[in-house]
C-alpha cells in the first residue's frame, strides 16, 4: 500500500470538515496506482507527496527522494516551484506536468452532486418558475469585473445579497452543499455565480449552485467555461463592457416574461456532452499518462 504526505492544505481538509477533502484526492490516486492509498503525517514513511497553497508551511519537495509528487491549487495561483513537482493538478488545460483538475470537479464528487445527463430515463421537467428573481451569495470584494457588473445590473433589478458584500438579506450560514443553502437559491429566477478571477480553466463550484437549486446561473470567470457546462444551461457574460452588459440586462428581461423559454434553459443538461469532461476518471487516466514518462 502506497502512503500519502499532505502539505498546505487548507482547514479540514484532511479531517473531511470542509467540503473539499481528501477523501477525492484518495480515490484519485488510487484509480493512478491501481491500489489502495493511505494517508499519514510521517514524512519518512510515505511514498507520495501532495501540496497546496493555502498554508505557509516549507515545501517538502525537496526533503526525501519521492515516488511523484503532486501540487494541487483550488485557487488562481500556484507556488514558485510548479516545475519541479511530477504533476500539477489544476485549473489550466493539460500540457507539459501540468494536468486540468477545475475546483468544480473536486467539489461535485465530495458532495455527490451529479449532473450527469441519463439517457432512457424519464426525468420530470422543472416547469414551476421560481417566484423571486436575483439573488447573490459573495462575502470577498475583491473581484472589479464582477462588481462593476452587478453594480450595473442593479439599475435594472432588484438584487438580493446573502454574503457579507453589498448585503441587504440574513446572511446564509449554511454550507454551500446543504439542503438549506439550495433551499434559499431555488427561490429564484437566477443567481450571480461570478469568479474572483478570470483564469484559464479556472473553475470554482459556485457555478453548480444554481444547477443544483434549479434556476440559471449568471456566470464570469473561464472563457473557456462552455467547454466543461453547457452554455445553453447559463447565461455566459464574456464581458462587463457596456454594451455585452446591455445585452444580458435585456436577455434576462426577456427569460422573465417567457416562463416556456425560461423553462428550456434550465432543462437543458448541466455539462456540454451531457457528461463531466473531467470526471475523477478522465483525470486519473491523464495522470497515469504523464508519470509513465518519469
Amino acid at each position: 500500500m502506497l502512503k500519502l504526505f499532505v502539505n498546505n492544505f487548507w482547514n479540514g481538509f484532511i479531517e473531511k470538515t470542509d467540503v473539499n477533502h481528501i477523501g477525492f484526492f484518495l480515490d484519485l490516486f488510487k484509480l493512478v496506482y491501481s491500489q489502495d492509498i493511505q494517508y499519514s503525517n510521517n514524512l519518512n514513511e510515505c511514498d507520495i507527496l501532495l501540496e497546496s497553497v493555502c498554508g505557509f508551511n516549507q515545501t517538502m519537495l525537496f526533503k526525501k527522494k519521492w515516488l511523484h509528487t503532486y501540487l494541487f491549487s483550488g485557487e488562481h495561483h500556484l507556488n514558485e516551484h510548479r516545475d519541479f513537482y511530477t504533476c500539477v493538478i489544476w485549473g489550466e488545460e493539460s500540457h507539459g506536468n501540468i494536468v486540468d483538475l477545475p475546483l468544480y470537479v473536486v467539489y461535485t464528487y465530495c458532495t455527490g452532486f451529479e449532473f450527469d445527463k441519463i439517457e432512457n430515463i424519464n426525468v420530470p421537467i422543472t416547469t414551476e418558475i421560481p417566484p423571486k428573481d436575483i439573488c447573490c451569495v459573495i462575502s470577498d470584494v475583491r473581484g472589479t469585473s464582477r462588481n462593476y457588473f452587478i453594480d450595473q445590473l442593479e439599475k435594472h433589478f432588484k438584487i438580493d445579497h446573502y454574503g457579507r458584500y453589498k448585503n441587504n438579506m440574513p446572511l446564509i450560514k449554511s454550507k454551500y452543499n446543504s439542503k438549506d443553502f439550495s433551499k434559499i437559491i431555488s427561490q429564484y429566477k437566477f443567481v450571480l455565480t461570478f469568479e474572483k478571477f478570470r483564469v484559464d480553466t479556472y473553475i470554482t463550484e459556485k457555478i453548480t449552485h444554481g444547477f443544483n437549486a434549479g434556476n440559471i446561473p449568471i456566470y464570469w470567470g473561464s472563457l473557456k467555461i462552455g467547454n466543461y457546462f453547457n452554455p445553453k444551461r447559463f447565461i455566459n457574460v464574456t464581458d462587463v463592457d457596456n454594451d455585452t452588459i446591455d445585452v444580458i440586462i435585456k436577455k434576462i428581461k426577456f427569460l422573465m416574461d417567457k416562463p416556456d423559454l425560461y423553462n428550456a434553459i434550465r432543462n437543458q443538461s448541466v455539462y456540454t456532452n451531457g457528461k463531466n469532461p473531467r470526471s475523477i476518471d478522465i483525470v486519473a487516466n491523464d495522470i497515469k499518462k504523464l508519470i509513465c514518462k518519469f
